[in-house]
């Protein structure tokens, strides 16, 4: 089994001299240079804690990530000169490191200036955290000098869940004024497992009589412009003005959600009648 990853390793040679934001990484001629790695399962659904060991459901409602990495990491001045093998993982679309470890010797080291290294590594994350992380190895020598970097990805996908609504608020009769205008709030609650961040749009439209127009609701705490208390609490809100140009009589109006998927939810019904104010 140990040549058989060590083959796997050898084959996956990372040449990452420069990270990600294209700055290069000074090596020296006596640092210790990180030839190969892998993590085992480098794509891992959220929603597979059945078949696999690499994700399990906490009682939280948060998944428990858990995986092993392995390096091969060689030094010009001897495998003995390998102080240490380090790694950093990296959230999605973060420049901040939220974890950092060591891998330990594995026993084996196929040359004289060379060794495999290998860690479990353990995080906790929601269903909203899924996405492509970045795991970055490094080693150093006795002295404390750095070689170059090994970026590898680890994808944490799930099955994408269709958000919901509820809690609809909004007036059954709304009286037309003889001037100016009357304001008329409107809110919903939305929901989606997959996350707040997975909401793409809340809107409502006129279904009758029938209209084109799509209106979007907020959640951004703004009371004076959308009549939305709290921002980011999942109730989205609207302001409507009626005015003594607007027919008397019956309305229905349609709420939906769409996420970042293009899934939309159940659509609540709301039907008002606007009536003749004094």
């Amino acid at each position: 089994m140990r040549r058989v990853l060590a083959a796997a390793i050898l084959a996956i040679v990372v040449s990452s001299c420069e990270k990600e934001s294209g700055s290069p990484v000074d090596v020296s001629l006596t640092s210790p240079f990180v030839s190969g790695s892998l993590i085992v399962q480098d794509t891992i659904n959220l929603d597979d804690t059945s078949s696999t060991s690499y994700v399990t459901r906490l009682p939280n409602g948060r998944f428990r990530i858990t995986d092993t990495l392995f390096a091969q990491v060689s030094n010009p001045l001897g495998f003995g000169d390998i102080r240490s093998v380090s790694y950093k993982l990296y959230a999605p679309g973060e420049t901040g490191y939220f974890a950092q470890g060591y891998l330990s010797f594995n026993g084996n080291h196929p040359t004289p200036t060379s060794g495999e290294y290998l860690s479990a590594i353990s995080f906790d994350v929601d269903r909203s955290d899924a996405g492509r992380y970045v795991v970055e190895v490094s080693a150093e020598n006795s002295a404390g000098n750095g070689g170059n970097t090994s970026l590898l990805s680890l994808f944490l996908t799930r099955n994408n869940s269709r958000p919901k609504l509820s809690d609809l608020v909004a007036p059954d009769t709304i009286p037309r004024p003889t001037s100016g205008f009357v304001l008329v709030t409107f809110s919903v609650a939305a929901f989606d497992t997959d996350g707040y961040r997975d909401l793409q749009q809340v809107y409502l439209k006129q279904i009758s009589p029938t209209t084109s127009t799509m209106l979007s609701l907020s959640d951004d705490g703004d009371v004076a412009l959308h009549g939305d208390k709290v921002s980011g609490d999942g109730v989205f809100s609207i302001i409507l003005s009626v005015n003594p140009n607007n027919t008397l009589g019956d309305r229905i109006f349609m709420f939906q959600a769409i996420d970042n998927s293009g899934a939309p939810s159940d659509t609540l019904l709301h039907a008002f009648t606007i009536v003749q104010g004094p």
